[in-house]
């Protein structure tokens, strides 16, 4: 009984879904990429015929051959191609069919493949074990079949999550695991602030992102890319959540030339943070405050520090950040720096506590020292001024 045919070109290696609704194939005929593409036909019912015969596209077919497909559970499809960088002759690829069409191609490793052909995967019903054709070295003759069997890792994600201003332990907090599909897990630490996941929790080549989130605390991301793996593997994460401090924050690296206010390429790298923490906190509403040195008047120093503020706010809006959540305020010379911590600088140091007023910095005789000293209170600091942001 012929199910399909097409006096277009040669058809041949169907492969169809279990209801036997949809056939995939290989075909030369017109209209296709390379020599031999997949191409697919659909029916409404098995009494019904098939319709027209639709390409796979380019994510699957390329200038070369595809051949020999074969589905996995009908949501992956196994096929051979010689038009990709491969080992050597037909490699054998495979594509999820993810309900928003195909996503990316995978290249299988060397256990399959080899320098020689590899193709014709056919799988036991829905175990990953079956056979595969094979023109290897070292076989009988020219194909040889081969069989194959899945070996499942054991993987397993652990962590400890921390205060990381007291270093105590975050017990009981709960957080999100979202994999490349959006499916969510819900996880809770423990009264040790750790948590482990196993038993197939965590699967090869899947990607996740973990999300922390607690009132008073900067949301944490923290991406985990499980790749193929050639053993059993642990993965162990030390993670840190930041209290949302009440003071300002001083923006790492973000410094001025004298008199001026655009933003050096060099700075705009350590702005990337701050991007971070506003994208991952959708909700907090920040104000952006610039300080200049004690230099000039103070309506000189105002105007600068304000034009300094609002090139942060232009460069946060350009990274995608809602202006709405960002505040841009100079306050010139008023507020000389206070060192939170001791702070070394163009091989100069100064100690925490010290604070940065014109008295000081003229005490200071080295000259370039106290140029340095000028230019820590040509600074840009944050502060959260609103966590409710709609």
């Amino acid at each position: 009984m012929v199910i399909y045919s097409d006096s277009l070109g040669n058809v041949g290696h169907p492969a169809t879904t279990a209801n036997g609704l949809t056939l995939i194939f290989a075909s030369n005929r017109p209209r296709g990429i390379g020599g031999k593409d997949l191409w697919k036909v659909t029916r409404p019912s098995e009494r019904k015929p098939f319709g027209p015969a639709e390409n796979l596209g380019p994510v699957i077919n390329t200038t070369g051959d595809e051949m020999f497909p074969s589905l996995f559970t009908d949501s992956v499809l196994y096929f051979a191609s010689n038009g990709r960088t491969g080992f050597g002759g037909l490699d054998i690829y495979r594509v999820t069919l993810g309900k928003n069409g195909l996503l990316e191609v995978e290249h299988l490793p060397r256990t399959i493949n080899s320098a020689a052909d590899d193709f014709a995967m056919s799988f036991e019903g829905n175990r990953e074990k079956g056979f595969f054709t094979s023109r290897r070295a070292g076989g009988k003759g020219g194909d040889d079949i081969y069989s194959f069997e899945k070996i499942t890792r054991k993987i397993s994600l652990q962590g400890s999550v921390r205060d990381e201003v007291t270093q105590k332990p975050m017990q009981r907090l709960p957080f999100l695991i979202i994999d490349e599909k959006n499916d969510t897990m819900s996880v809770v630490t423990d009264d040790s602030g750790t948590f482990l996941l196993s038993g197939g929790q965590i699967v090869e080549r899947s990607k996740y992102t973990l999300i922390f989130s607690k009132d008073n605390y900067f949301t944490k991301k923290k991406e985990v890319n499980i790749g193929t793996l050639r053993s059993d593997t642990s993965f162990n994460l030390i993670l840190v959540l930041q209290p949302i401090p009440d003071k300002p924050m001083v923006l790492p690296d973000i410094y001025y030339e004298f008199n001026k206010w655009d933003l050096a390429p060099k700075y705009q790298d350590s702005l990337m943070v701050l991007v971070k923490i506003l994208n991952d906190n959708p909700k907090i509403v920040i104000e952006l405050a610039s300080h200049t040195d004690s230099k000039g008047s103070l309506e000189y120093n105002d105007t600068l520090s304000m034009k300094r503020a609002e090139t942060v706010v232009t460069f946060l809006t350009e990274k995608g950040i809602n202006k709405a959540r960002v505040v841009a305020k100079g306050y010139g010379k008023r507020m000389p720096l206070i060192l939170a911590t001791d702070i070394t600088k163009d091989g100069y140091t100064f100690q925490k506590g010290t604070k940065l007023t014109e008295e000081y910095i003229l005490s200071i005789a080295d000259l370039k020292k106290r140029e340095v000293a000028y230019q820590l209170n040509r600074r840009t600091e944050f502060s959260v001024i609103g966590k409710n942001f709609k």
